[in-house]
């Protein structure tokens, strides 16, 4: 029910686009990504689609012991909940933060859109978010999207075009700001200063970037300095086996527990040439890690207290 509505709302936001007709595209392309989200939720686990309240502990049983959309008395979250929770369990979407909530804007008649040049932002958005969780659903697109899968590609190729523009433009900023630096300083000072700066990369505060986040080092693509990699930092407990050995040829079995570290990129920034990017397109499209990957204590810093951190978690729990 869910997929089909979903194909239906995404079809007739196409149909609109090719009219012209905004106000028709900005309402049904995000229904579509709403609705696709809610069965990509629902694939998981069907309490997934609970509001967290204790007026909505009679959906949870429902949907626990007998899930089924169509019961009186469920009520599933909304568009900003689905895509939070999407992030949760795929690790990430091809939106940014800010762009994401746009879309949930857009939807709930916050915000209108303005411009077809920003419609068409909010439509190229709504897409790249779906073909991820097509894929995740195992759906072909062709089957989807129908009739409008040429459009949707072309769409696509356009905004993939779009990112590789803006990373372009911001490296090029990044590049005339080091040039001017240096010719302003000559080589030696300039060295020496840009020593000094790359030494600040640790003051950064990952909140600053991404709420409740970290970062690790990684290299400047633009300027090979040593900068920062930030994004949310997810902590598992995991358990290993030692053996003990107990004389006469036996041994025991120990559990050994410790904490598995893996970070989602979200954003990078250095203090040498400024190179600022955002999302894991950005990412993607200069090299860095985009996906969610290992990391050890010592990756996010001196100042890193795994044990603190997890003592916050516990508290903020």
């Amino acid at each position: 029910m869910l997929i089909t509505g979903a194909e239906r709302w995404i079809g007739e936001a196409l149909d609109a686009w090719s009219e012209g007709d905004q106000p028709k595209v900005a309402l049904m392309a995000p229904m579509a990504v709403e609705l696709l989200g809610k069965a990509t939720l629902w694939r998981e686990n069907p309490v997934l689609l609970v509001q967290l309240n204790d007026q909505h502990e009679t959906a949870l049983f429902l949907l626990a012991t007998h899930p089924d959309l169509a019961t009186k008395g469920v009520k599933t979250v909304g568009l900003q909940i689905v895509l939070n929770r999407l992030i949760k369990l795929l690790g990430d979407l091809p939106v940014a933060k800010d762009r994401q909530k746009r879309i949930v804007d857009v939807r709930n008649g916050a915000v209108h859109v303005g411009s077809g040049g920003e419609l068409r932002y909010v439509l190229l958005d709504c897409l790249a978010i779906l073909g991820v969780l097509l894929e995740r659903l195992g759906i072909e697109r062709t089957d989807f999207f129908g009739r409008h899968v040429r459009t949707v590609e072309v769409l696509l190729d356009e905004r993939k075009t779009e990112i590789s523009r803006q990373v372009a433009a911001k490296m090029a900023t990044a590049r005339t700001r080091l040039t001017r630096l240096e010719e302003a300083l000559g080589d030696t000072a300039f060295e020496k200063a840009a020593h000094e700066l790359e030494d600040q990369r640790w003051s950064l505060d990952p909140d600053d970037f991404v709420t409740g986040g970290e970062g690790i080092e990684a290299e400047c693509p633009e300027c090979r300095s040593k900068a920062r990699l930030f994004g949310e930092l997810d902590v598992s407990a995991e358990v290993d086996y030692d053996v003990e050995p107990l004389g006469g040829g036996h041994y025991d079995t120990i559990e050994v527990p410790y904490s598995q570290l893996r970070l989602g990129p979200r954003a990078f920034f250095c203090m040498v040439c400024k190179l600022q990017l955002h999302g894991t397109q950005e990412l993607a499209e200069v090299g860095l890690p985009s996906q969610h990957f290992e990391v050890s204590s010592d990756d996010l810093g001196p100042s890193f207290d795994i044990g603190g951190y997890l003592r916050a978690s516990y508290w903020d729990d």
